[in-house]
């Protein structure tokens, strides 16, 4: 795919029905229906700008129109221009036909203000009065995602589901769902369900996408089929971030490096206040190894706009490799408290506090909090322990572990576990107890192996590391070398390297 020419050629690529509205309009610009189906249509296509444009002239023609107001504020919510979203949702309150839409546009206000459990709790209502309306179960689930609860959000989008099995909305933010509680598999099956039913979806295609290159079907007959559905969502979403994205991952996963990183660096450039477009392109950067590339471009994501836990996760894992702790620091408090309710904030300073601060006690106590915020999710759990036995806490470490051993899903959850698994053999080992050190290697050694389903990869980088402590040289020498062949990133791969150097010598 020559992705110079879909960018440079991305302002004059317009399927038919696109023109056709366009120029309909020219001759009748106050036809407020067509100018509606126009605005759908482009933010359908990725061109929020422009959808964006076409909702505030239909607004000017007819101020009275609901669905039209509460479009453009979601779109404007979505590239974080908060103030504009929250005084758009504000003048759609007069309009809402009754308490339950009043309900649902207030949590919408108050999910654009970062308070998710006022928003939870207005979605709720709107939810209580109304129980048919799939709306407002979107809307529960939505918020739940964002606030990194989702036993909650699985728990809204299963009742849509439960309402109407074809909802593509719910089979798509469902998979997130799954993923994030470890169950990729009934995961995958609802995202090829919204794909049979909506195949030109964008964001299911997009899922998809990514969901197959980290299962790295990027080769042979299966990479026919993961760049056709790559090209539609281009085809889509022309000057859309999120495609390009996908398109750098693919180039990631097929081992072509420069070639991801340069994809999403000139989008990056073409749109420099397009704060999720910097964010990528960290990503990208950190993945192959530019740590001091990577926090310079998270910095200018930041500076755009932080209101996000995902630009402070990416900031406590970058900044320590990129030598910029003294700029860390004194982000520590504010991520805390501008996202109480985010177990993985808690979790993540926690283990930057212990390993990067030596702070210990307050580490510990900071990512205690991740279980009390998700007590159903057994990484929250998982993440708590490791930071206390990074801190020494043996015996705290081990309940904690186990616990969440205790809170995994009767399938999946691999991709937790196999690193839950090392660490709790890993402690046993420093309390001498080297028999059942050695049952939780084993045991990683198997959940390694159905983890190749989903990141054969990363299953392979621990497959290995587990082989290693059980002695099996040949075959943790095997494992490292299979994930370095399949493209492992950064940091993984160079902790290889450094294993395959150090077996070699042994």
């Amino acid at each position: 795919m020559n992705t110079n020419l879909v960018l440079e050629n991305q302002q004059i690529r317009q399927d038919t029905q696109l023109k056709t509205l366009s120029q309909y309009l020219q001759q009748h610009p106050q036809w407020c229906q067509k100018r509606l189906e126009l605005a759908e249509l482009l933010y359908s296509r990725g061109r929020w700008q422009q959808a964006i444009e076409e909702y505030y002239r239909v607004l000017e023609w007819q101020p009275q129109l609901l669905e039209a107001r509460l479009q453009l504020a979601k779109i404007l919510h979505q590239l974080g221009r908060e103030s504009e979203a929250i005084e758009i949702y504000l003048s759609a309150l007069p309009l809402s036909p009754n308490i339950a839409t009043l309900h649902l546009v207030t949590g919408w206000v108050e999910t654009c203000r970062r308070r998710p459990q006022r928003a939870a709790k207005k979605f709720e209502s709107a939810a209580s009065l109304e129980p048919e309306n799939v709306t407002h179960w979107h809307a529960l689930g939505q918020v739940y995602l964002e606030k990194k609860s989702p036993f909650a959000a699985l728990r809204a989008f299963d009742k849509a589901l439960a309402i109407n099995p074809d909802d593509i909305v719910a089979l798509g933010n469902s998979y997130d769902a799954l993923l994030a509680v470890g169950n990729f598999r009934e995961g995958l099956r609802r995202l090829k369900q919204a794909l049979n039913l909506a195949p030109y979806d964008f964001l299911s295609l997009k899922r998809m996408v990514d969901h197959r290159c980290h299962q790295r079907l990027v080769f042979g007959k299966e990479e026919q089929e993961t760049q056709e559905l790559m090209q539609t969502a281009m085809q889509l979403a022309p000057d859309n971030v999120d495609a390009y994205h996908s398109l750098a991952l693919h180039h990631l996963a097929r081992g072509e490096w420069a070639r991801g990183v340069a994809v999403i660096q000139r989008f990056a450039l073409l749109h420099p206040d397009n704060s999720k477009s910097w964010y990528y392109y960290a990503q990208c950067l950190y993945q192959t190894g530019n740590a001091k590339g990577a926090a310079e471009a998270l910095l200018q994501a930041y500076t755009i706009y932080h209101n996000h836990p995902d630009i402070y996760l990416a900031l406590c894992e970058i900044f320590p490799d990129a030598g910029r702790l003294n700029q860390l620091e004194p982000l520590i408090e504010d991520m805390l408290e501008r996202f109480p309710e985010c177990w993985s904030i808690w979790a993540r300073v926690g283990q930057l506090l212990v390993e990067n601060f030596q702070a210990k006690e307050r580490g510990c106590c900071v990512s205690a909090k991740g279980p009390q915020l998700q007590p159903e999710l057994a990484e929250a759990w998982f993440r708590h322990g490791r930071v206390l036995a990074l801190a020494g806490r043996y015996g705290k470490a081990l309940e904690a572990l186990e616990e969440g051993w205790q809170r995994l899903p009767s399938q999946g959850g691999y991709l937790s576990s196999v690193p839950a698994a090392m660490w709790l053999g890993e402690i046993y080992q420093e309390l001498e107890d080297h028999t059942t050190s050695q049952h939780w290697w084993t045991e990683a050694t198997q959940r390694a192996t159905e983890l190749r389903e989903f990141n054969p990869a990363i299953a392979d980088y621990w497959q290995g590391k587990a082989l290693e402590v059980l002695g099996n040289v040949a075959g943790a020498q095997q494992a490292y070398r299979s994930a370095l062949r399949q493209q492992l990133f950064h940091p993984h791969n160079g902790k290889i390297k450094l294993a395959l150097a150090r077996l070699k010598c042994a």
